[in-house]
């Protein structure tokens, strides 16, 4: 019986290993989030490194933009895809291509393809949206390639950069993120989450 018990024991710890190391990973291609621990987050600081003076289609100057947010998770044996229904943005450009302005998640609007997912990073688990409802993204500075701002998200705020692209309607930002850098720390699943935030 004993060795039958320490049996069943190994098979139980080879599956979860086997699970962990044949889960999917964060795409190492995928920039990470770079994060300032030196910078104190004020956001009355408004600035940019640089004006942009590219070839960038004169219609994405001096104007205002919508913002739609969409992400992947992974967790044991797959990966999952999701988005944040209701954002509101004030991001915008000037004559100069100088950003400003802000971009609100509702994480009460968090939606998977899973029911229980969904719940699950409603939950205290994870974002706990009843008690911290909103993330919020607010610009500080731009270059050419890079946006640098105040991300808050489960009530922590950290001034991060992440890289961005232009596109035909506006710009593009895809990038991993730690959520154990915003106080989110899981046992099974991934902290890290590729996160991809579209302006048109």
């Amino acid at each position: 019986m004993k060795k039958i018990i320490i049996l069943i024991l190994i098979l139980v710890v080879v599956g979860i290993v086997a699970v962990f190391a044949f889960s999917p990973k964060p795409d190492e291609n995928i920039p990470t989030v770079q994060i300032d621990e030196n910078i104190s987050t004020d956001e009355n600081m408004q600035s940019s490194d640089t004006q942009n003076e590219s070839d960038t289609s004169l219609s994405l100057r001096g104007r205002r933009y919508n913002a739609s947010i969409s992400f992947k998770g992974f967790g044991p044996g797959k990966e999952h895809e999701g988005s944040i229904k209701t954002v509101t943005s004030t991001f915008a450009t000037d004559e100069s291509m100088v950003f400003s302005g802000e971009i609100i998640a509702d994480m009460n609007t968090i939606s998977t393809e899973i029911d229980l997912l969904t719940n699950d990073l409603k939950s205290e688990r994870f974002f706990d949206t009843s008690t911290y409802s909103e993330a919020k993204f607010v610009v500080v500075s731009n270059t050419e390639s890079d946006v640098t701002g105040d991300m808050t998200i489960h009530g922590v705020t950290k001034r991060i950069t992440v890289p961005y692209t232009t596109t035909k309607e506006g710009f593009s930002s895809t990038f991993n993120i730690d959520m154990k850098d915003f106080g989110i720390n899981q046992t099974l699943a991934n902290e890290v989450i590729e996160l991809t935030i579209n302006l048109n």
